[in-house]
């Protein structure tokens, strides 16, 4: 699933013409981190409790979230 929502996201960007990301974009999850999520050019780091979730236990309001999460990430990638 979110490897499916990265996807949407990216093309969403390209159809409005926007690059979100100049060469690639690495994607970290680790144990623990201070904040859910963080961008740096070309780096996105999430919290594994952030990404990690069932897809027949994780509610659409936490699918959602997840979402707006990555949503939010990859527009800081604009550059």
């Amino acid at each position: 699933m979110i490897r499916e929502i990265f996807i949407a996201l990216l093309n969403i960007f390209q159809h409005i013409r926007i690059p979100v990301v100049r060469e690639k974009l690495d994607i970290l999850t680790v144990p623990e981190y201070p904040s859910d999520a963080v961008s740096h050019l070309g780096l996105m780091i999430f919290t594994e409790r952030t990404l990690l979730h069932s897809p027949s236990t994780t509610s659409e309001l936490e699918h959602q979230r997840i979402a707006l999460l990555i949503a939010k990430e990859l527009a800081e990638q604009v550059g």
